[in-house]
């Protein structure tokens, strides 16, 4: 936005005088104030451009020409869109607060802007480059401060919008009037407002008003092709509130991360930065703190900004340069001047084009030589040096009062940096305090609610999860969800008797002395070769790698539904429920079922090319969740993901009490580790669960990446529907009833006469053939009297043929009993 509006602070003693007679000159008692009654409407000054249909520009009416070219830049879909879309979950996920005096300075509003109209904004900006081209400057920062060369500060490039969003665009006026609210509400701006209402000495132009009695004084399609950066500055007094909605998201530019300054002027000034998402709005109070962007390193820019303050939306023609409140109050009283002399009509008043420190623009581009929107060499930016550097830019504004006084001659500290590069410069602290905001209103500090960058510094990472307290993975570098806001990879709270559970599962079992046995003593397995063991307690499992990844991983899956169910007593008794109720409602699912259950072990693993996903198309219907039981002593478990496209990757540390929910299309993998040494592995067991329907059934059960349950057996997917959990509450794990009859039947005569030994041996072949013979599924009988002997489900008969009752719960296509 516009720079130079932080005049001198006082170095001398004439300047303490110009501003202590300026203030003086201002008190309540010698001045006349404005009400809100005169003030008027906030549309005032352009409402007459809708009704008249009227947009004149050196005598040409541009109305119908910017309306006929938004209509053309867009599908007759979006034209229709822009009267009824709204952004869903408009809510402040990020606030930043001011160490000196506690205040809330920034609130980063996800889903701020609705895609439709940013791109209705993006072809008004077009619009109004092609047909009132003056509107677009290359805005360099040293002008706007009227220094006579550039110690490189940097610019913007603005295309003028205002008030033009508001007469051709409404819908979006009225959605950015949603955003403000939210940022409003949830950092209690109130207090701000009423404690500067209490200050009967100050002017209308310095104090904070709601937002509903402030307008707007600039409205900006902001890029920066022409600087590489834009220094810190404010945007002056009058200004309540500043609005940046992200046009652009922080894959498509490199570096530009927005930062604002705490405002101890006792200490140094601490700065915070921020990148924010496509379509999030930064709201920050930018009149009273200094704000700006670091360099752009590469790739593009862009954002949609405006200021609001406690006056009417400036008048078309108008800009920041021009914008301040001594200008605008000059306006309103000539306009309500010629309303008591009987003008019912648009008002007539010229609005004042005089700017900080010029009688009008025109006398800005003549000084530097150059239309404005030609660009200037942008100098190389001095170590060190910030606009916060040069003394006559502080944290008062004379904008009340008028343009400003010119610097003092000889004060310009940049020139006597260049000429004392030896001086010894103090070096700057960032120490950056983030204030979160969560669902209840509460607030926390970052510090305190996460891990520190040093203990996770790729992802923010809780520290004390409740027990089925689920929270999205997200970047740590700008705070978004790792796959998206739309993504499904998670962080949740297990209970501490799951943990307990499987050590003493994998103890009595002697699962470890298998897993040992399989990464150091036994033939290395071929790729996608299967084998089956028998465990201690008599449970059978099959043995696999994955066959192309370049580590020594090795999946344990259950052999049978034996092993199945001994593994749900596990999960049973480990409080598991909890997990999967919690699972259910963020995921806003029907129901839940447990698809799988696999060990992974791993050894070693030192490449990273094992990103993937687990079932593709499988989004909104199936989960992985990661429970970590073993890491070695003194060693850590390192586990990837990587945002949708798989552009980025990050790892965090696994934890025995925090598990990773994966969506079925979250990208993940596994992390570098070595354990070789020691002879030793890492465990953790992997629990699929899906909400089971006839449209995703197939899918599912398509999975290769076990032996059990048999790739492409829906029925027994059919009978598990819904079994460990349901949106109503009728099912859960831990009042299991069981699944359904299944009335498993052999497939081929042989298996009455066959070797049963063959059910260890033929793995594909006899086995598949033989799924009860080979006890693949209990019959019903022995599963209901071993598992759920007072089940309800036990008593369900299986009708003659489904298609006398295809709604029957035994058959494929029927709704859960």
């Amino acid at each position: 936005m516009l720079f130079s509006r932080n005049p001198v602070v006082a170095v001398t003693l004439t300047s303490l005088v110009l501003c202590s007679s300026a203030v003086a000159a201002k008190t309540k008692k010698e001045r006349y104030e404005l009400t809100d009654e005169e003030i008027g409407d906030r549309n005032r000054f352009w409402k007459h451009a809708v009704t008249e249909q009227s947009l004149i520009h050196d005598g040409v009416n541009h109305y119908h020409n910017i309306q006929g070219c938004i209509q053309n830049s867009m599908t007759e879909q979006e034209l229709n869109d822009i009267a009824t879309a709204t952004s869903a979950n408009r809510r402040a996920r990020l606030m930043l607060e001011d160490e000196a005096n506690g205040n809330v300075h920034l609130v980063v509003v996800e889903n701020a802007i609705h895609p439709v109209h940013a791109k209705a904004v993006q072809s008004l900006a077009s619009c109004v480059r092609t047909f009132l081209p003056h509107l677009y400057e290359s805005r360099a920062m040293y002008k706007e401060m009227d220094l006579d060369e550039d110690p490189g500060l940097g610019g913007n490039c603005p295309t003028h919008l205002a008030p033009l969003v508001g007469v051709f665009l409404p819908e979006v006026i009225a959605e950015m009037d949603k955003t403000l609210n939210v940022a409003y509400e949830a950092a209690g701006w109130e207090q701000i407002v009423e404690s500067d209402a209490a200050e009967e000495d100050w002017p209308r132009s310095g104090k904070l008003y709601p937002p509903s009695q402030v307008g707007i004084r600039a409205s900006e399609h902001l890029t920066y092709s022409d600087f590489p950066t834009l220094s810190d500055h404010t945007d002056g007094d009058a200004t309540c509130y500043t609005m940046n909605f992200a046009f652009s998201g922080p894959e498509d530019y490199e570096g530009g991360e927005f930062f604002i300054a705490s405002n101890d002027l006792k200490k140094k000034r601490k700065y915070q930065h921020v990148k924010p998402n496509r379509y999030e709005a930064m709201v920050f109070l930018g009149g009273r703190y200094l704000h700006g962007v670091e360099e752009i390193k590469g790739g593009h820019r862009e954002m949609f900004s405006t200021e609001f303050w406690p006056y009417p939306d400036a008048p078309f023609g108008s800009n920041l340069w021009s914008n301040f409140p001594g200008n605008m109050e000059q306006h309103i009283r000539a306009c309500n001047l010629e309303a008591l002399e009987g003008n019912t009509g648009p008002c007539k008043a010229e609005y004042s084009k005089a700017t900080p420190f010029h009688d009008s623009i025109d006398e800005v581009v003549s000084k530097y030589g150059a239309k404005n929107k030609e660009t200037t060499e942008q100098k190389p930016k001095s170590e060190g040096l910030a606009a916060a550097d040069i003394p006559w830019k502080g944290v008062l504004s004379l904008r009340d009062f008028g343009p400003y006084p010119k610097p003092l001659d000889g004060i310009n500290r940049a020139k006597a940096d260049r000429e004392r590069p030896n001086r010894v410069r103090p070096s700057e602290l960032n120490p950056a305090k983030v204030i979160l905001h969560d669902r209840e209103g509460n607030l926390y500090d970052m510090d305190d609610f996460f891990y520190s960058a040093e203990e996770e510094p790729d992802f923010l990472i809780p520290k004390n999860l409740k027990v089925g307290q689920m929270e999205p993975i997200r970047w740590r570098e700008d705070f978004s969800p790792v796959d998206g806001s739309d993504g499904e990879t998670f962080v949740i709270g297990f209970p501490k008797e799951l943990h307990e559970e499987f050590t003493k599962y994998i103890a009595n079992n002697g699962m470890m002395q298998v897993a040992h046995r399989l990464l150091y003593k036994e033939k290395e397995f071929e790729p996608y070769e299967q084998r089956i063991y028998t465990l201690d307690d008599g449970e059978r499992w099959t043995a696999m790698i994955q066959g192309t990844w370049d580590n020594d991983m090795i999946w344990l899956d259950p052999g049978d539904e034996s092993a199945f169910e001994s593994l749900l007593g596990v999960l049973r008794r480990g409080g598991f429920d909890k997990v999967l109720e919690q699972v259910g409602k963020t995921f806003d699912l029907d129901g839940l079922m447990i698809q799988g259950v696999g060990a992974i072990f791993i050894s070693e693993n030192h490449k990273t090319d094992n990103m993937h996903m687990d079932i593709p198309g499988s989004r909104g219907s199936f989960y992985n969740i990661i429970v970590p039981v073993h890491i070695p002593e003194g060693e850590v478990s390192m586990f990837k993901l990587a945002d949708a496209e798989d552009d980025a990757t990050g790892a965090l540390k696994l934890d025995p009490n925090v598990g990773v929910v994966l969506g079925g299309e979250s990208r993940h993998g596994t992390g570098e580790c070595n354990y070789r040494k020691k002879e030793e592995f890492r465990l953790s067991f992997a629990i699929y669960v899906a909400d089971i329907d006839d449209a995703n059934v197939d899918l599912i059960a398509s999975d290769s990446t076990s032996l059990w349950p048999t790739e492409g057996d829906t029925f027994w997917f059919q009978a598990q529907k819904g079994r460990l959990w349901t949106r109503d509450g009728k099912h859960s794990l831990q009042n299991d009833q069981g699944r359904l009859p299944l009335y498993i039947e052999d497939d081929s005569e042989e298996c009455a006469t066959m070797d049963k030994k063959k059910c260890m041996t033929d793995l594909k072949g006899l086995r598949l053939l033989c799924p009860k013979t080979c006890e693949l599924y209990l019959e019903d009988d022995i599963y209901y009297a071993k598992y759920f002997p007072n089940s309800e489900r036990r008593n369900i008969s299986k009708p003659a043929t489904c298609q006398e009752d295809a709604n029957h719960p035994t058959c494929e296509n029927s709704a859960t009993a």
